[in-house]
């Protein structure tokens, strides 16, 4: 796969950004709970769940530009 400058960054920093938020969601967990691996475990399932979400979020949106789309078409023709 040949990727653009732009699309290597984006990735670095969604890769990046994504270890930060594991982190931070599991020392929270870890000082709520007293327990690492529960932290640990809070902060890999709430990114697990984020991302599910994230996805299905845009699918959504992707359907409704998709409908907008072919709406617009309809009234043109």
């Amino acid at each position: 796969m040949n990727l653009h400058t732009s699309q290597r960054i984006q990735i670095k920093k969604t890769l990046s950004w994504t270890v930060i938020s594991i982190i931070i969601t599991t020392l929270i967990g870890w000082m709520l709970t007293g327990n690492f691996y529960i932290g640990a475990g809070i902060g890999l399932a709430d990114r697990a769940v984020k991302m599910g979400i994230y996805y299905a979020h845009e699918r959504f949106w992707h359907g409704k530009y998709k409908a907008q789309k072919a709406a617009k078409r309809e009234t043109i023709t």
